[in-house]
């Protein structure tokens, strides 16, 4: 068979899709359960088979992943209830650390069955086996046969299967097992019908891989949030020069600052000030902090001296003096010997030079030297990533930027090599290099090691950019891998005068990102903390990906598509197709942007903006988390005009955390909303009746969501002018697409029910004429935007361009349309095309 260009492409392609879709499951996911733990309104159910009942053949077999969670509340609940079309119940409970099978009201109680005991905070595979010819049921854990029975009753083909809590008429229960599912996985006569993976970050409906059948969400608790988004639990401004240190035995992180020891405590998210006694040490830029087993301090590499903090004292022994020459050794990386006997420092950079010594400073003689290392050398570099391994003799060194003769002047470029140091050898080799990406970076100053899995965690950002992003990765101890893990985190890098430091708390599985960045000009040091939970070392299960292989995916797509249409000698439009599949042969026109030149603007639909008065794009200012609580403040006051309490925004975003916790973390996000807000003309963050509430002064801003409720809700009228306005607005795209938090549905349900409703009255009034078609496939389009399938936009659209002699066109749209309508509904359209040209 002869492959078309498309076919060749594809061909090409494929592979390296694959790569990449198999490694989308490779970090931590799933769907946490909310259970007894929480009053009952707020626990957890996953509904499969809702709207549409799963339906089978012959047999079916349900296959899934259940880790439970071992506090005092988790002692009972529901795991699962499948309720079939002629009501017939199994109920699969957990109980007392095993599980409870129920078939027929007869309970199968397995906790003396089990070979294997079940162990809480790990995953179990359950497997539940149903012979409908036969009525026989077997259910397996961790692939032992437990319970083989017979069903007295019949059970149906069609059945609804509920996860956690159910709200079924006459099977509702609300006592919910705490735990976390995935890979739901449902087969008919040894073929894979459905699968639920459970692996995103945010929403309200789950997505079936297989077989389009997508589930409902009730309560969530997404485990890829978690690890998706860092989370900022302080953000502090100190005077002078600081350094800091953590103590992972104490989680504590230790920041010396001129006046004071500010010692905060990253799992009570509290702090506590110490100020010196006797005379002020002289902190100065590349003093490095350092944690012993305890002792916490910081070390002076260019005068080889150590300083100790004495918590009684509440001073350094030896006291620091003034330093007379600045540092030759800026970033540079830090090894504690095992015991604290010693530590080293490695590379480095000042005076127009990097560096590459390994320096030594022993605790016991207080002797400084030079390490005569062998082995493959690394090239003087800085800003290079490091990581010890458990046993502290083994050592981890990648990346940085430098030169190879260490001279500044001299060619100097990144580095993505990754070697291996022996300590007890004083050896190093090198291990593999990571090939050249398209965007340079370097690496944070620590790796954290996953040793049972080969693998390390990293921060990575282009220290190019002074606006740059940090992005958590995961490497390969063994091979030249790396895969991104969650959301960049927006990061301004002033090299010298910033530092990030990763940390890794291992009671708490949590990382800890520390970032400070000095403002010469005020003298003072911000200091900002996040944290994330670690991916699992146990969760990966496919390859990495390969992220240097997009960009030459991206360029070959491109060049292709160039291609492509040269040779079908079509114009691409500005917007390339409308949802219903079809492309129209003139090129739309580009319509003006909401922004404003004179106003401030935040702009909901499309793309999340952020601009203010003077055309200053602020988005990046917003980390992840601050977005969502501004846009979730924002929304509220403005659709509801009340704005939210500060118990509603603690339940919504720190209900894991103690009633202090959650006010502190509260407090920091605010002030920092409020900083990135009074650059914004005519809009602020106030409390009003004890809510915080997002006002603003339509006279000073532009809020396209504003314009929306008014034009949508408050005007009954539907003028062309309003029309024109609405589309101006959507043209840009949905309400904030690309946010999937789980409040948010159901404000975009009702944004996309009143935007084809505007438009559906609207078109009631036009008579369809050549000379007003187009307004006709303008609406269409705009109306697919928020439903591709919406039966009246495709007949709208159809008729138009037919009347316009656009005959193939208009088939096109019929076709495609009916191809999705029946993919989503499994059944046929219930028109032809000629009857929707006859409407």
């Amino acid at each position: 068979m002869k492959l078309t260009s498309g076919g060749i492409f594809l061909k090409m392609i494929l592979p390296l899709l694959a790569i990449c879709y198999s490694t989308a499951f490779s970090q931590q996911y799933g769907l946490g359960f909310h259970g007894n733990e929480k009053n009952s309104d707020l626990r957890t159910s996953l509904i499969l088979g809702d709207k549409k009942n799963i339906s089978s053949n012959n047999d079916f077999e349900i296959d899934f992943k259940v880790k439970t969670d071992s506090h005092d509340n988790n002692f009972y609940g529901y795991i699962f209830r499948l309720i079939d079309a002629d009501d017939n119940n199994i109920d699969l409970i957990f109980r007392s650390s095993t599980f409870q099978l129920i078939i027929d009201q007869q309970n199968f109680d397995l906790s003396d069955k089990s070979k294997i005991p079940i162990e809480t905070e790990k995953w179990n595979n359950l497997k539940l086996k149903v012979d409908l010819i036969s009525s026989e049921v077997c259910f397996y854990v961790n692939e032992v046969l437990l319970v083989k029975t017979k069903s007295t009753s019949k059970l149906a083909n069609d059945f609804t299967l509920y996860f956690g809590q159910s709200h079924h008429p006459g099977f509702s229960y609300k006592d919910v097992a705490a735990m976390t599912v995935k890979d739901i996985k449902i087969s008919s006569e040894g073929k894979l019908r459905h699968h639920w993976p459970l692996d995103q970050v945010s929403g309200s409906l789950t997505t079936d891989k297989k077989g389009n059948l997508n589930g409902k969400v009730l309560n969530p608790k997404w485990v890829r949030r978690k690890n998706f988004t860092w989370e900022l639990v302080l953000d502090r401004d100190f005077d002078g020069i600081i350094t800091t240190s953590y103590n992972s035995s104490e989680n504590k992180l230790h920041l010396f600052s001129a006046f004071n020891h500010f010692l905060y405590n990253l799992e009570e998210s509290s702090s506590n000030i110490e100020t010196y006694k006797g005379e002020i040490p002289k902190i100065t830029f590349g003093d490095t902090g350092i944690s012993l087993k305890d002792k916490n301090g910081f070390v002076r590499v260019n005068k080889h001296q150590l300083f100790i903090y004495n918590t009684q004292e509440r001073n350094f022994l030896p006291k620091v003096p003034e330093p007379d020459t600045l540092t030759e050794y800026w970033h540079h990386n830090t090894y504690i010997f095992p015991e604290d006997t010693a530590i080293a420092t490695i590379g480095g950079y000042g005076m127009f030079k990097y560096k590459n010594s390994f320096q030594k400073y022993s605790l016991q003689t207080g002797i400084w030297e030079d390490l005569n290392m062998k082995g493959d050398i690394p090239a003087p570099r800085y800003l290079a990533g490091f990581g010890n391994s458990k046993g502290a003799s083994t050592s981890y060194y990648i990346g940085g930027y430098g030169s190879d003769s260490g001279d500044q002047l001299i060619t100097p470029k990144n580095y993505y090599d990754f070697y291996k140091i022996d300590w007890l050898n004083n050896s190093v080799s090198k291990v593999y290099t990571l090939p050249e990406p398209s965007e340079p970076f370097v690496f944070a100053n620590n790796l954290i090691l996953q040793e049972s899995k080969e693998r390390f965690l990293g921060i990575i950002f282009n220290q190019l950019k002074h606006n740059s992003e940090l992005q958590l990765v995961q490497g390969s101890l063994l091979k030249p891998e790396l895969i991104e893990i969650g959301e960049k985190l927006p990061f301004l890098f002033n090299d010298v005068r910033s530092t990030v430091n990763l940390f890794y708390n291992e009671i708490d599985k949590k990382l800890f990102l520390v970032l400070t960045l000095h403002d010469i000009n005020l003298n003072s040091t911000n200091v900002k903390v996040y944290q994330i939970s670690a991916p699992e070392e146990t969760e990966a299960e496919s390859p990495f990906a390969y992220i240097y292989l997009i960009p030459i995916f991206i360029i070959g797509l491109l060049i292709f598509l160039r291609i492509y249409f040269r040779r079908r000698n079509k114009v691409i439009p500005t917007l390339a197709a409308t949802p219903s599949g079809s492309i129209d042969k003139e090129p739309i026109k580009q319509k003006e942007l909401l922004i404003s030149e004179q106003k401030s603007s935040v702009i909901l639909f499309g793309e999340f903006q952020i601009i203010n008065q003077n055309g200053k794009d602020l988005t990046r200012a917003l980390s992840p988390l601050l977005k969502e609580i501004f846009v979730y403040i924002l929304m509220h006051s403005l659709r509801w005009n009340k704005g939210v309490s500060t118990s509603k925004l603690d339940e919504m975003f720190w209900y894991d955390k103690s009633k202090a916790s959650a006010r502190n973390n509260r407090a920091v996000n605010i002030r920092k909303l409020k900083s990135v807000l009074e650059e914004v003309d005519g809009v602020s963050l106030i409390k009003k009746t004890g809510n915080l509430e997002i006002e603003y002064d339509e006279s000073l801003a532009c809020i396209d969501y504003a314009k929306f409720l008014k034009i949508a809700l408050f005007e009954s009228e539907n003028t062309k002018d309003q029309i024109d306005q609405l589309s101006k607005i959507v043209q840009r795209g949905t309400l904030l697409p690309n946010q999937d938090f789980e409040w948010l549905d159901s404000f975009k349900s009702e944004t996309s029910n009143k935007i084809i409703d505007k438009y559906l009255l609207y078109a009631e009034t036009l008579s369809l004429t050549k000379d007003n078609a187009k307004e006709h496939i303008e609406i269409a389009n705009n109306i697919f935007l928020f439903d591709p399938l919406d039966e009246i936009a495709m007949s709208m659209k159809c008729r138009a361009q037919h009347i316009l002699g656009k005959h193939t066109l208009a088939k096109e749209t019929y076709e495609k349309f009916i191809i999705n309508y029946e993919s989503l509904f499994n059944e046929k359209f219930g028109k032809t095309y000629q009857e929707i040209l006859e409407e």
